[in-house]
């Protein structure tokens, strides 16, 4: 959990995200209008990300590469700096194309979350020589 606390998304909207994500590939009995809704609900999706800051652009990037591969909570960093170097304006348009974005991105909270908290650097022993 410590470390959903250092993204620069709150956790609320990151379940916005998850939720719009999920909008337009729910939607049961229409489709024949299937390509429109979820064309609609991307574009939504892709306007509100666009919105926000470059780095929680990058922390969503991260949290859906972690997600994705299924990679442990401690590699979360190197993903962050990944998505940092990968980051371009179209970085809110290229997570909306996602399918699995809302699926990606629950897969990471989760690992995040059950995960223990990071070790503070033993300066103990360095006290005692």
């Amino acid at each position: 959990m410590p470390r959903l606390r250092q993204l620069a998304i709150s956790r609320s909207k990151l379940g916005l995200v998850i939720d719009m994500a999920r909008s337009g590939t729910s939607a049961p009995g229409r489709a024949i209008e299937m390509n429109r809704v979820t064309d609609a609900a991307n574009d939504v999706l892709t306007l509100h990300l666009e919105e926000m800051n470059k780095l929680a652009q990058c922390d969503l990037l991260a949290l859906a590469w972690l997600g994705r591969e299924g990679a442990p909570a401690m590699e979360l960093e190197d993903f962050r700096l990944d998505a940092r170097r990968a980051w371009t304006r179209a970085t809110a348009s290229y997570l909306a194309s996602m399918s699995e974005l809302g699926d990606f991105l629950e897969n990471a909270i989760s690992t995040l979350e059950k995960a223990p908290p990071p070790q503070a650097p033993d300066t103990q022993g360095e006290e005692a020589r």
